[in-house]
């Protein structure tokens, strides 16, 4: 029987290659929530330290493991990434200054005259 365990570490964590790899194997997942706040105590009493980087690595089942995660669609994303919408104006931009070359060069290709055989079959022989 494999042992359950819940271990409070740093979030970094995730990219060193040991632990990397349990999570890829599904032999480790992260908790439910986020570690926001310890209590300590030391000589002066009770104190609270915030963290950003904390969480839980945990081999225990909970609800949020499941679930489905829900994506944005191009409208949602249009919405809230202003960096995609940027990226997207830019690349139609470049799109629109490369549409009369690309028919210049089509035009090129389609006006040079093709080239006859000199040589007909009744020549050659």
């Amino acid at each position: 029987m494999q042992k359950k365990f819940l271990i409070i570490g740093n979030k970094n964590a995730i990219s060193y290659k040991e632990t990397f790899s349990l999570i890829k194997e599904k032999k480790i997942w992260l908790g439910r929530t986020n570690v926001k706040i310890f209590k300590t105590f030391d000589h002066e009493g009770e104190k609270f330290k915030q963290f950003g980087n904390v969480g839980w690595f945990t081999n225990l089942e909970h609800g949020l493991r499941h679930e489905k995660l829900k994506l944005l669609t191009m409208e949602e994303n249009l919405i809230y990434d202003k960096r995609l919408v940027k990226a997207i104006r830019e690349a139609e931009k470049r799109s629109r200054e490369e549409k009369p070359r690309r028919e210049a060069e089509k035009r090129s290709r389609e006006e040079k005259p093709r080239r006859e055989a000199t040589n007909t079959i009744s020549q050659v022989w």
